[in-house]
């Protein structure tokens, strides 16, 4: 079966899992010690700043997104964007703000390098965060870009964002 296939027959699953059971869902997909704090404070400083917000690229679903956001009471403020292509949707967003802050985190190693080795995005801050399934193969391609801060646990989420 194609990746196509795949990656359908996946989401149908997970909409269906969480229909069905959407506390069991949430209860699945936690979120890594350490991270909830510093997005909070970026919420809260956007906020306080009247800045262009806080947008969320995400392989999922927008849905899927927000409901992760929700469950871990981040979900106003925020914006969620599905990015299979996010090297596309950052050049979009930094040229509807060209002066904007932007930071792109993402556990992608080969998003975080083509976003890195794009001149478009230049004026953007980029970190890999490599905890989880990051394999040495792919630490080591995000690093091989000086300007992609390495972020080997979530805890190093508040150097970024903050």
């Amino acid at each position: 079966s194609s990746e196509a296939e795949v990656s359908s027959a996946f989401a149908s699953a997970r909409e269906a899992w969480m229909a069905e059971d959407s506390a069991g869902w949430r209860a699945a997909h936690r979120w890594h010690e350490g991270a909830i704090a510093p997005l909070r404070r970026a919420l809260r400083r956007a906020s306080e700043e009247g800045g262009h917000g806080v947008r969320v690229l995400s392989a999922m679903p927008p849905r899927t997104t927000e409901e992760l956001l929700s469950h871990a009471q981040l979900g106003g403020g925020i914006e969620c964007c599905e990015a299979a292509a996010a090297e596309a949707t950052l050049v979009t967003l930094r040229q509807r703000w060209p002066d904007a802050d932007m930071v792109y985190i993402d556990d992608r190693a080969e998003a975080v390098r083509a976003a890195a080795a794009d001149v478009r995005l230049l004026s953007l801050r980029l970190a890999y965060a490599e905890w989880g399934s990051a394999s040495p193969s792919q630490a080591a391609l995000a690093a091989s870009f000086p300007r992609v801060r390495r972020l080997v646990n979530p805890s190093d989420l508040a150097a970024v964002l903050e």
